[in-house]
């Protein structure tokens, strides 16, 4: 009589389907992606900072870097480009991701966004001082859009979608009134505030904050215009697959979840 009792199917079974679940877990945490995640070549500062040698810094490469370091990923760094040909080129996944991109849902043709990863904030700032000389405050006589139509106050303002529900009401009456001048990207934008093309600027408050630093240049928040708005990582729906996607999304709410990204935030100042 064989006293070695013979394992049931059912455990087997189990067995089997416990392996699958393990092995599937450690190749989707180990793994990496298929192959490197392109993104464009930019300098954003303080999010992005394209420094010589083809090196970057700045809190969303740190974040982009700790992602790549959960996930196993990584990424190649291509040529500049338009921000409005860097999305139909995402779309047609000749690139794989963009960064600080607020969510639209439903999503465009040929895009995914991962988690939220940060906040973005809009505001208007005011130019008060330009190389140690001060400037006329306008900040006294404004405390609304209405008051700079009102008072025919240049505004420069970001070239980008949709900039908060204070602005757009009277984004037609002040582009009507030829007081809007709007700028590509935020180191243009600073650089007409330095030539004083306006004395206003929208854009984001932590890139114009740290733009005007390096060019002495002394900015005020106005009180009004201000809107926070959280922002994700968009990825080519085309050559980003469901499997990478959800790699990239669930590692970063691990590393939300054990503070890394908070950590990296409140070191810019932005949590």
């Amino acid at each position: 009589m064989n006293c070695l009792a013979r394992p049931r199917p059912a455990r087997i079974h189990v067995a089997l389907l416990l392996l699958l679940l393990l092995f599937s877990m450690s190749a989707a945490w180990g793994g990496g992606c298929r192959h490197a995640l392109r993104i464009t070549r930019a300098s954003w500062p303080p999010y992005l900072v394209y420094q010589e040698g083809g090196t970057h810094s700045g809190m969303d490469f740190e974040i982009l870097q700790a992602l790549m370091n959960e996930t196993g990923c990584r990424l190649q760094w291509v040529d500049p480009l338009p921000r409005r040909r860097r999305i139909l080129q995402l779309q047609e996944g000749e690139i794989e991701l963009i960064l600080a991109a607020t969510p639209r849902y439903p999503p465009a043709p040929g895009v995914r966004y991962t988690r939220i990863y940060r906040d973005e904030v809009l505001g208007v700032l005011a130019l008060r001082s330009l190389q140690g000389r001060e400037l006329p405050a306008p900040a006294a006589r404004l405390s609304s859009f209405e008051d700079v139509l009102r008072t025919r106050t240049p505004l420069l303002v970001l070239n980008a979608g949709r900039l908060g529900p204070d602005f757009e009401p009277w984004r037609a009456p002040l582009r009507e009134a030829g007081l809007l001048e709007p700028f590509e990207t935020h180191g243009k934008g600073v650089a007409m505030l330095q030539r004083q093309r306006a004395l206003l600027i929208l854009g984001d408050v932590a890139s114009l904050l740290d733009l005007a630093r390096q060019q002495d240049m002394v900015l005020q928040l106005m009180p009004f215009g201000m809107v926070r708005a959280p922002v994700a990582f968009m990825l080519s729906g085309k050559s980003v697959n469901e499997a990478e996607a959800q790699l990239l999304d669930q590692a970063l709410g691990r590393l939300e979840a054990r503070g890394v990204l908070r950590e990296i935030r409140r070191r810019y100042g932005l949590d």
